[in-house]
């Protein structure tokens, strides 16, 4: 079975109820690109990642980072495995706050995903008003 996987960034989630006792995940402001009124600066935002064709009977591993332009990763949830669910999904959502997330410079940061050794990317683009410069030099 082909594997899917798409990557939706956002500004908020809201869980609603919905019929037979389900929650329904709304998400809120979806974005691509994300303003700043000023950088470096702390940014948290919502991942919903939508999957598809992942045998969730044999249970599987689940972890994501975030890297920035220059390839240093700014943020690591490593991979923590998630237990045999017994029960066939045709999707299956995985709901995420990433909060007070370092981001230093504006560009383009790459969200990747890891579900069961594979990967998945996902680009967002943070722009600022303002950069300000800074020394991470701090022995002081």
């Amino acid at each position: 079975m082909t594997k899917l996987c798409q990557i939706i960034v956002a500004e908020g989630v809201e869980q609603i109820p919905g019929p037979n006792s389900m929650m329904i995940s709304k998400l809120i402001q979806p974005i691509t690109t994300i303003r700043l009124p000023f950088l470096p600066s702390a940014l948290s935002f919502h991942l919903m990642v939508i999957t598809s064709g992942f045998d969730l009977d044999k249970g599987l591993t689940f972890g994501y980072k975030v890297i920035d332009k220059d390839g240093s990763i700014i943020f690591e949830y490593p991979n923590q495995p998630i237990p045999p669910l017994n029960q066939k999904f045709d999707n299956f959502n995985f709901n995420i706050d990433a909060k007070n997330l370092s981001f230093m410079f504006p560009g383009v940061y790459t969200i990747v995903v890891n579900i069961s050794g594979e990967e998945f990317t996902r680009d967002l683009k943070v722009v600022a008003d303002k950069v300000y410069k800074y020394d991470n030099d701090f022995s002081a």
